[in-house]
């Protein structure tokens, strides 16, 4: 009886994706026009079966009377425990092809209409190499962005900024280029959203948080004291506090000092290591990307941004002109290291009990 009930719960369970592929499957263009409708698409043409069908997604073909659009709505198979299907649509992708020639110049920045029907933006994508470049391109994108919003509401886009310089394109050469892969990845927003700024603000936040967290001089020489300030509003308590006597683990000692323009959130990295030997009284040599100082051992210890390629997370220092592997992803040391170096006890201040 119990090998029964065990074989009927297990049958129980295999029927569950299936019934759900059942209910969340075979669309029609009944199904289309309630989805439509929820999209604010309600007044548009639907074709009265499936226009195709591809790896086994079935399409339908539907026209935007009142805006001239014509775009697919697509049965989607999302793939995954149960397999279930949805309905998605490329007009956000048509609204912009079709009123590509009423578009403002965008120099300097490349507008891909995708030709995959299940892609569903249009994307304005360009490189930079600075500030100004930033803003210069964002210009044309919320031009363009202006105008479209103008014509309908809610439409969206992908944008696409990808920030190129000497020491990126050395990274991507020597397979580090996803250390910025934090501001190079696009958004998706609304065209209301980027006519009025927003996303220019949102990538040159990002911009500023890659110079600053690692102290790379040629985005860092951009910043203003309010965007430093800005950063440390949002990076709160995230100092680097040096202990000066005592345990500590013992979370009553309080006999540290803390150096509220240096950042630690677990790890240093080489740009932040630069000023912590240095308001600690080390002898430093050198510039904040590429330094060399003696260790508490007396060995000469380089650190470099380009010291790339070698160790354990493709990024390494050097002791004596030993090479020695950094503890983590893109420069960094752990406290350890740092203790076993220049016999810093460390921390982060935002843990410690203040």
């Amino acid at each position: 009886m119990k090998n029964k009930k065990v074989l009927l719960l297990m049958l129980a369970l295999l029927a569950i994706p299936l019934s759900l592929c059942g209910c969340m499957g075979n669309y029609t263009s009944v199904d289309v026009k309630k989805y439509l409708a929820e999209r604010g698409l309600g007044y548009c043409h639907v074709s009265a079966s499936p226009a195709g069908e591809i790896d086994g997604e079935k399409y339908w073909n539907v026209t935007d009377t009142k805006y001239n659009v014509d775009f697919t709505v697509t049965e989607e198979l999302r793939v995954g425990l149960f397999g279930s299907r949805v309905l998605v649509d490329n007009y956000d992708a048509k609204f912009v092809e079709r009123y590509l020639d009423e578009l403002p110049d965008h120099e300097g920045v490349e507008l891909s209409i995708p030709d995959d029907m299940h892609e569903e933006w249009a994307s304005f994508r360009f490189e930079y190499t600075n500030l100004d470049e930033l803003k210069r391109k964002f210009e044309g994108i919320e031009a363009c962005a202006d105008k479209l919003d103008s014509i309908k509401k809610n439409i969206k886009i992908v944008i696409g900024p990808k920030y190129k310089s000497e020491r990126m394109n050395f990274y991507e050469e020597n397979l580090l280029g996803d250390i910025s892969d934090y501001i190079n990845n696009g958004y998706i927003c609304r065209c209301e959203e980027v006519k009025v700024g927003d996303q220019l603000k949102s990538s040159i936040k990002r911009y500023f948080d890659l110079g600053y967290q690692y102290h790379f001089p040629e985005i860092e020489s951009e910043m203003t004291e309010d965007d430093i300030k800005t950063y440390w509003n949002e990076h709160e308590d995230e100092y680097v506090a040096v202990y000066l006597s005592g345990d500590p683990e013992d979370e009553n000692n309080k006999d540290y000092r803390v150096h509220k323009d240096i950042l630690f959130s677990g790890y240093i990295n080489f740009g932040n290591l630069y000023y912590l030997l240095i308001a600690e009284g080390f002898d430093v040599e050198g510039t904040v990307d590429d330094f060399s100082v003696y260790n508490k051992d007396g060995k000469l210890c380089r650190f470099s941004y380009e010291f790339v390629g070698k160790g354990e997370y493709n990024t390494y220092y050097l002791v004596d002109d030993e090479v020695v592997s950094c503890d983590a992803n893109y420069f960094e040391l752990y406290k350890t290291s740092v203790k076993d170096l220049f016999g810093l006890t460390i921390d982060c201040y935002k843990y410690l009990g203040k």
